[in-house]
């Protein structure tokens, strides 16, 4: 009689394994839609996975290596919790300059209006290139990554500050002879009947 052949039972899938790599792509991929936390609640999601599935792949052994690639990767995520704490210390430390620059060209314009008996109708008037009243960084409209605008009027003077790139701040900035400094935060930039700020009551850390 011969013999009827064994047949060796299938591997099962260390799905634990292959779902930390999956949840550690999704992390990476998904930073440009997703929050910096959910980023890293992801990571620890396929951290936790990854753990799990090398303890699967001593039993099922298969899946040691993709556990692996999903616990590096997921490690790397975890760290995004940090991110909206730095993100804020960024945006207050910019909007403190930004505040620094208004009240620099509120006193050249004090300056200026004493020397001239006029206040300057631009930044360029008020820079190297004519009275040196400010630098050239502030002479030019653009620092601290925001757009800085000098305009006459018929009283005396506006400065407004708008950011360049929405993403660093969504707050803007006006001033004018009265020497108070506005701001507002949203889509409509700050006016004469903006709320005053002062450098106390900007975001807190």
């Amino acid at each position: 009689m011969s013999e009827t052949p064994t047949t060796e039972p299938a591997k099962r899938l260390n799905l634990f394994a292959w779902g930390s790599l999956a949840l550690g792509v999704v992390g990476i991929y998904g930073f440009m839609f997703m929050g910096a936390v959910v980023v890293a609640w992801i990571g620890v999601l396929g951290l936790i996975a990854g753990v799990v599935g090398r303890m699967k792949a001593k039993v099922l052994r298969r899946g040691r290596g993709v556990s692996f690639a999903g616990i590096v990767i997921s490690c790397l995520l975890i760290p995004f919790f940090a991110l909206p704490g730095i993100e804020a210390r960024r945006t207050q430390a910019v909007e403190l300059g930004v505040l620094r620059v208004m009240k620099t060209v509120n006193a050249a314009e004090v300056k200026y209006n004493s020397q001239f008996g006029r206040y300057a109708q631009s930044l360029t008037e008020l820079g190297p290139s004519a009275s040196n009243l400010v630098p050239a960084g502030i002479a030019t409209g653009e620092s601290m990554g925001y757009h800085f605008t000098l305009a006459g009027t018929p009283t005396g003077y506006t400065i407004t500050a708008a950011p360049l790139d929405g993403r660093m701040s969504s707050r803007t900035f006006y001033s004018d002879q009265s020497l108070v400094i506005r701001e507002n935060s949203g889509p409509e930039p700050a006016t004469a009947t903006s709320k005053a700020v002062e450098s106390g009551n900007l975001r807190p850390f």
